[in-house]
């Protein structure tokens, strides 16, 4: 069955999302078949280095 994970993070730093999302990933390893990782970036308008992170991961699980 496919399912998804959503995470949210807002910094300036891209690399504490990438770490949200790849520990998700190795926490799950064996566990499930990854389909597709989408992701977005929005910066705050009275601040451009901080921005609001999103992620989805479609996976399906491995029974």
């Amino acid at each position: 069955m496919t399912q998804i994970k959503l995470f949210n993070a807002r910094t300036p730093k891209l690399e504490e999302m990438e770490k949200k999302v790849n520990d998700f990933l190795a926490e799950n390893d064996g566990k499930i078949t990854v389909r597709d990782i989408k992701y977005t970036g929005n910066p705050f308008e009275n601040n451009n280095v901080w921005v609001s992170w999103t992620a989805m991961v479609v996976y399906d699980a491995i029974v």
